[in-house]
């Protein structure tokens, strides 16, 4: 084994073993995990206790509320870590297999993002990583561009789930959008489009089967800064940005 192998598993090992201990909790962990535990328990965001995020992480987390009842924290850490390992094999692979980056300076690059990501994101059960791991997934399908129209669509829909752990994840849609209008490939474009609208739609729809309507889920989704704008509602397309805080990404 080569000695910058085992120097990079060395590192790799001591950012897992300092970013599993010794980094503070985030306050916004006991908001997603009191969100999650109200689920389990048969309340739904929107419609029985306001929520001012996207639902697909809550509805993951509240799954271990339902097994196990009263999961320990470290499960939902562990749950955490394990996305941003999946997180880095999928940009290695887009670096390697469709950017051509040689597989050490890939391998390099994963290093410090692993290291990045640990220390900021392993114990604060943010929903940042999820976003980061279907941006990647997303860009493994639409590069390098023009990819083709089955390749555009997926990608669109891990833009679609990204928004669906959280609103920045909307953000992730316009380069690539902008960069399909500009080379005028209508097309991909509109394959682009479908694909990022079908896990939302599904997902509204979902929530009017349960009772709650598509207005009063989006009006929660874009006025989680209603209090900075004294609004709850969305008055013009730059309050509609900046309550998705698109526009902070």
């Amino acid at each position: 084994m080569k000695p910058k192998t085992i120097l990079a598993g060395f590192v790799m090992l001591l950012v897992v073993a300092t970013a599993m201990g010794g980094f503070p909790v985030s306050t916004d962990a006991g908001v997603y995990l009191a969100a999650a535990r109200f689920t389990a328990n048969g309340h739904l965001p929107y419609l029985h206790f306001p929520h001012a995020y996207t639902p697909l992480v809550l509805a993951l987390h509240s799954l271990l509320y339902f097994v196990f009842k009263q999961p320990p924290y470290w499960l939902f850490a562990a749950m955490q870590c394990l996305v941003v390992a999946a997180t880095c094999v999928v940009a290695y692979a887009t670096l390697v297999k469709k950017l051509n980056v040689k597989p050490v300076n890939a391998g390099l690059l994963m290093v410090v993002h692993l290291a990045a990501m640990l220390a900021m994101q392993a114990q604060s059960i943010l929903l940042e990583p999820w976003v980061l791991c279907f941006v990647w997934l997303s860009a493994y399908c639409l590069l390098p561009l023009p990819a083709g129209k089955g390749s555009t669509f997926w990608g669109g829909v891990f833009i679609g789930l990204a928004f669906l752990c959280k609103q920045y994840g909307a953000a992730v849609f316009f380069p690539f959008a902008l960069l399909l209008f500009w080379s005028k490939r209508t097309g991909l474009l509109w394959a682009l489009c479908l694909g990022a609208a079908a896990p939302i739609v599904l997902c509204l729809l979902i929530w009017r089967g349960l009772g709650a309507s598509p207005i009063l889920v989006l009006s929660q989704w874009y006025a989680q800064n209603h209090q900075q704008l004294n609004t709850g509602k969305l008055f013009s397309l730059f309050t509609w940005f900046w309550g998705g805080k698109i526009l902070l990404t």
